[in-house]
């Protein structure tokens, strides 16, 4: 999830004041890390299949491929 935020805010908010990134900040404290908290909880553990988003595209798009091949 962290990953996750700081792609967004530097997909995003290239030109966004400090404020606007503190405020989107707090808003994930707030709101999408505990739904992510959430997440982990409940729905990762019945997952057939979890995919390191870390990982480059093509490294990815393998892992797909041999998982639905």
């Amino acid at each position: 999830m962290d990953i996750a935020l700081a792609r967004r805010i530097l997909r995003d908010m290239g030109n966004a004041s400090g404020n606007d990134i503190r405020n989107e900040l707090m808003g994930y404290i707030k709101y999408a890390r505990i739904a992510f908290v959430q997440m982990q909880k409940d729905i990762l553990p019945s997952s057939d299949y979890v995919i390191d988003g870390t990982m480059s595209t093509e490294d990815i798009a393998k892992e797909i491929i041999d998982i639905i091949v």
